[in-house]
């Protein structure tokens, strides 16, 4: 009886539904005009304890049954609070370590995806792209400028430029009738660039090379019209036709670019004299009055030089072989002598 009258004389609600005509406490007034609700819970000192209001129990464990503190309400159990990142120092390491597990599962959690209209478009094919200009394209690999080291030179082999086939009958005419002795092969028109010349195992590498060097060179006019004659040690002379330039300095480009595709640029630059031979005299004499024969008979002729070619043979007799045509410039043209003809006419 004594504990019923401890819990009736502590429960307000209960005491006031068993006896309607006690008087209410003071408090209770006090509570229903404030309607002001209980403290919120707060995490105690004591290990394992959580005190709302003025009552405590441990976590886990059923609300104790007996008397409160007098005047205070019967023990109650508030809900863990939400877990926070910012733990106080005084809390146990448990409740630190399950704060901490929280605040970091909060971290790695799949964040919201962004709306499409802040979405990346999707990339473009290639055939839609703008072109680049020709200022902000990548460069390509480029060739190498100049021959390894190890390439040798070689007697047998030639870099040259010559008029189209067609323009040759009239200097093959001439040439064939004032060749040296010791020269078999087949004439034809050419002025030289290069002799000796590479290898032709190095004529693929030394095209690519050149075509490059060529890349700032225009092609440009050559014309022949006068007859003109070296004096050669012994009285002996050889008759030539000068070409003139369409554009002055041509021609000294041109040789610059090819003899610098070579690893030693010096070894094959000369004396550069652009001339097409037509034969070789033994007396001067006769050589000037055959000059102005044949210059009487000559038709001028010209041609726009667009090409550069390596040439080989196999023995002192044979014709010479195109072997490579390279052009001169950026534009590509179809050449006009092919790769496997040969000087015979």
């Amino acid at each position: 009886m004594d504990l019923l009258g401890m819990v009736f004389a502590d429960h307000e609600p209960l005491r006031q539904l068993l006896a309607p005509n006690a008087p209410v406490k003071e408090s209770t007034l006090r509570l229903k005009e404030d309607n002001t609700p209980p403290p919120p819970a707060v995490w105690g000192r004591g290990r394992g304890y959580i005190a709302r209001g003025r009552g405590r129990c441990r976590l886990g464990m059923p609300p104790m049954m007996g008397r409160g503190a007098p005047g205070r309400g019967p023990p109650t159990i508030a809900a863990p609070p939400p877990a926070s990142k910012f733990v106080s120092p005084a809390d146990p390491p448990v409740r630190q370590q399950r704060a901490l597990h929280s605040s970091s599962a909060s971290k790695h959690a799949p964040q919201p995806r962004q709306q499409a209209s802040s979405r990346s478009p999707p990339p473009q094919s290639s055939s839609s792209r703008p072109a680049r200009p020709a200022s902000q394209q990548q460069p390509a690999c480029s060739q190498p400028l100049k021959l390894p080291k190890n390439v040798q030179l070689v007697f047998h082999t030639t870099c040259i430029i010559t008029p189209p086939k067609r323009q040759w009958t009239q200097f093959v005419e001439i040439k064939k009738q004032h060749l040296l002795k010791k020269i078999k092969r087949p004439p034809y028109p050419h002025i030289t660039l290069i002799a000796p010349f590479v290898a032709p195992n190095s004529f693929e590498l030394a095209a690519k090379v050149l075509r490059q060097k060529l890349q700032d060179v225009q092609p440009f006019k050559l014309s022949f019209k006068k007859f003109k004659m070296f004096t050669n040690p012994g009285n002996s002379a050889t008759l030539y036709l000068e070409p003139e330039e369409g554009r002055p300095g041509a021609l000294k480009q041109l040789h610059e670019a090819c003899i610098n595709i070579l690893p030693d640029p010096d070894e094959a630059r000369y004396n550069f004299e652009p001339h097409i031979g037509v034969g070789f005299w033994p007396d001067a004499g006769k050589a000037a009055t055959d000059s102005a024969k044949y210059q009487s008979q000559w038709t001028p002729m010209d041609y726009e030089c667009r090409e550069v070619y390596f040439l080989s043979r196999s023995g002192a007799d044979t014709p010479w072989e195109f072997k490579h045509v390279i052009p001169i410039g950026p534009r590509v043209f179809p050449p006009m002598i092919s790769v496997g003809e040969t000087t015979a006419s």
